[in-house]
Formats: C-alpha cells, structure tokens, sequence
C-alpha cells in the first residue's frame, strides 16, 4: 500500500523503511478585515484601506474576532466536534490596513465534506474526510491516505468553507489572501518499530525538497492530533511571520498599482486639456488643479511605497532567519522567500514621465495666463478708451 512513499523515502534515507501509516498536511492562512461592504478588499484605494483600519481597528477585538470564527465555524453542517487544544491566556494577532491575522486559543475540528460540495474535485483528489487544527488565522489541515504522490485540496476546501462562515455569519469579512495553502504538502510518515526502542511521540526526521517534505515519526496513530498539534505550534510562529510578510509585500504591490493608475489618470487628463479650446477657461482651470492633485498624490505615494519597501527588505531578512533555523520549514526556505518577492515594481521610465508631465502643466498654465492676460488687456485698453471717449464728449 505504501510502496512508492517507502521506495521514495529509501532514496532520501539511504535506509530501508517500513510505513505503518502516512498522512498528508497542508499549511495556510486567512486574514481577516473589518469592512463593512462585503466586497473584495484590493477594489479600496490605500487611502481607504487606511481609513477602514482607522476607523474599525481589531486590535482591541482579538479575543471577539477568534471567538466569531470558531462560533461561525460550528454553525456548518458538515463541521464537526470543534474542541481546544491549547489554551492561551492571551491572543496573539498582526494587525495592519491590508487586514489582521488572528492567533487565540488553538482548536482541532473535523470535516465531513462529500464529494459534491468539493470545489475543487476538478483539479485536485477528493478526500471527503479531514481534519483540522487551526488558531483562528492559521490552520494545517490533515488526513490519513493510502497512496503516493497524492494531489489534495483539503487546504483550499478549508479556506473556502472559512471564508465562507467568516462572511455570512460574523460582523468581519476575510478576502482573498495567498498562497493558501502553502504549495509544497508535508507529509507525516508514521514508521514501524525501528528495532532499537524509539517509542518518541516527537518527529525524528525531516527530509525533503521544497515540493514536498516528510516528517518521519514513531507516533502511534491515535496520537496524530496530539503531533499535528505540535508541528503546528512549532511552526506557528515562523507561519504568522511568513503571512506577516506576505500581507506587506502584497501592500508593496498595491502601491505601485496605485501610482501608475494615477499617472493613467493624470496622462489623460493632460490629453483633455490639450484638446480643450483656449477660451474654455472654467474648465481648463479644473482639469489644470485636479493634474495638480493627481501629481501631488502620486509623489506621496512614492515616498510612501519607498519607505514600504525598506520594511519589506527587513522583514524578509527576518523571515529567512527564522525559517532557516527551522527544522521542519528549513526544507523549504527558498520557497518562503519567493513568495515574498516584491516582483512588481515602480518601472523606471514613471519617474521621466512624471517630470515631463509637470513640465506640460506648467506650460499650458504659462500659455493660459498669457492668453487670459492678454485678453484681460485688450479688455482693459478697450474699456479705457471707451471710458475717454464719453468723457471728452
């Protein structure tokens, strides 16, 4: 039954193996907002996102925020047997505009999803059957197979099932946020007695690629939630840094959306004010003061982005350390740092552009003020002579 993981991990040993049993588990995270609107979080501008965070800041609402999920959680029909598993006298959370990451009280929880409500069967095996252990933003998803190489999406059907409780049934709202769940699976690989009295209920071994890695275990089989419970909290750590980072490396990328949607903006109007005839003065000094903003809005935003930026750089640093140092998440180190990559970026011929469209304004606010003074001065000598006129009558 577990030919293929035996002969793939006597290639990685460099020892025989027996397997007792193996499960799958997949590592992932959803972030939660507080938005009213229940709309997808990247149609805010940042100034709203920062205004949303502003006004409904969870920081003081951790311990709610948890508490609503978990409830929200009992209330689908096809979750069952939520308890806690560690309890913790405070809640832990990250919280920013790009939205909060939730860690209180960890709690396992089991799902019985057929086959027809899967939305991912398309693509992925079905597993029906699963569990989960999960801190309210974080969760590793797990269950028992029989064959190898396995292509689950226990992971994202858990995420969906989240968002949806997390949407329909609190006061919060959890958008997309990725990757969830991470790309490479784990593997638990419980071994038969290794001849030598190891009975350890901790993992021995860890061995992979950044594909995939197994954690080599003596565990007895009734005791998978108490060992997934500890490779959660082992790693949960490194996970909530890792999703940290995320969430500002994908508010990098908004910002640089944003400036070059607004550079799209004030390139067009300065094509409406090209096309506007000299003598529509009311509407060119309107187009003339909304480029002004737009301008003006766009080097805030680079000043901002670039500041951003220098606290991903950090970020990234600390999160290669911390993971590098990780027995389990060390096998897929490269892994993490791609992921938050900041591969979109401000493109360097913005900067001449802007320069250049400046230069425009000023010109046809030149043009315009010559125009405008040279009519009020023709206006100006006409009524003069007018005014002569009738006196020397």
């Amino acid at each position: 039954m577990y030919s293929e993981i035996e002969k793939e991990l006597g290639r990685l040993l460099n020892r025989k193996i027996k397997v007792k049993n193996a499960y799958i588990l997949q590592f992932g995270c959803t972030k939660i907002t507080p938005f009213e609107e229940k709309e997808d979080d990247s149609d805010y501008t940042i100034a709203q996102l920062e205004n949303n965070f502003e006004t409904n800041n969870l920081t003081e609402q951790t311990g709610e925020c948890h508490k609503a999920i978990v409830d929200a959680l009992k209330k689908h029909p096809n979750i069952h047997d939520i308890q806690t598993v560690r309890k913790r006298d405070s809640k832990i959370s990250i919280h920013g505009i790009s939205g909060s990451l939730i860690a209180g009280d960890v709690f396992a929880l089991e799902i019985n999803l057929p086959e027809r409500f899967h939305k991912f069967k398309e693509y992925r095996q079905v597993i029906e059957q699963f569990k989960v252990i999960s801190d309210g933003s974080l969760f590793a998803a797990f269950s028992e197979i029989t064959d190898y190489p396995i292509f689950p999406h226990i992971g994202h059907e858990y995420r969906e099932i989240l968002k949806k409780q997390v949407d329909e049934q609190t006061d919060f709202f959890s958008p997309s946020f990725g990757p969830t769940p991470i790309h490479p699976d784990f593997y638990i690989i419980i071994e038969d007695s290794l001849g030598n009295g190891n009975k350890s209920k901790r993992p021995l071994h860890y061995v992979g690629d950044e594909d995939e890695v197994f954690i080599i275990s003596t565990s007895a089989r009734d005791e998978i939630v108490e060992l997934v419970t500890f490779l959660f909290l082992d790693a949960e750590f490194e996970l909530i840094v890792l999703y940290r980072t995320i969430l500002m490396r994908n508010l990098c990328m908004r910002y640089v959306i944003e400036i070059h949607d607004e550079f799209e903006m004030v390139s067009s109007m300065l094509g409406e004010i090209h096309d506007k005839k000299w003598w529509q003065v009311i509407q060119l000094n309107k187009l003339t003061q909304n480029v002004k903003r737009k301008l003006i809005k766009i080097h805030t935003l680079l000043i901002a982005h670039d500041r951003q930026r220098h606290s991903l750089n950090r970020q990234r640093r600390w999160l290669s350390q911390c993971v590098e140092k990780h027995s389990m998440l060390s096998h897929i180190h490269s892994y993490c740092i791609e992921q938050t990559d900041p591969d979109v970026e401000v493109t360097s011929t913005l900067f001449p552009a802007l320069q250049f469209s400046g230069e425009q304004l000023r010109a046809l606010s030149n043009v315009r003020a010559v125009v405008i003074a040279s009519l009020v001065g023709l206006l100006g000598a006409g009524l003069g002579a007018l005014i002569t006129a009738l006196l020397t009558k």
